[in-house]
C-alpha cells in the first residue's frame, strides 16, 4: 500500500516545473529553488514610484499613459492617437524624467 502511496505522490508532484512571474517595468531577478534556477521578474522601484507621484499630483493620463510606455521602450502609438500629452510624457519617459508633466494637470 505505501509504495502505491508513494507512486501517487511522485505523479501529483508538479514541483519540477519552471514558473515565471511577470511585471509591468520588470527588472529581473534570479531566484534558486531546490528544483533549479528560475528567472523572476520584479517590479522597477523607479517605475512605480514615478506613476503613483504622476496619478497623485492630477496629471493627466495621456501624459501618464505616454511616460509608461516610452519609459519601457514600447513603440509610439499611432500619429492619430497622440495628442500633446502623450508626446511629451513619451519623450520624458524615455529619458526617465518626468520634466514636462507640470505642464499637464488634468
Amino acid at each position: 500500500m505505501s509504495a502505491i502511496i508513494s507512486r501517487i505522490t511522485k505523479l501529483a508532484d508538479f514541483s519540477h516545473f519552471m514558473f515565471y512571474k511577470f511585471n509591468v517595468a520588470g527588472a529581473t531577478a534570479n531566484d534558486v529553488t531546490k528544483h533549479g534556477h528560475y528567472q523572476e521578474l520584479t517590479m522597477n522601484q523607479e517605475y512605480y514610484d514615478t506613476v503613483v507621484k504622476l496619478e497623485k499630483d492630477g496629471i493627466d493620463p495621456e501624459y501618464i499613459q505616454g511616460w509608461q510606455g516610452g519609459y519601457v521602450c514600447n513603440p509610439e502609438r499611432e500619429e492619430q492617437r497622440t495628442n500633446d500629452a502623450y508626446k511629451a510624457g513619451f519623450e520624458d519617459g524615455s529619458e526617465h524624467n518626468t520634466d514636462s508633466a507640470s505642464k499637464f494637470k488634468a
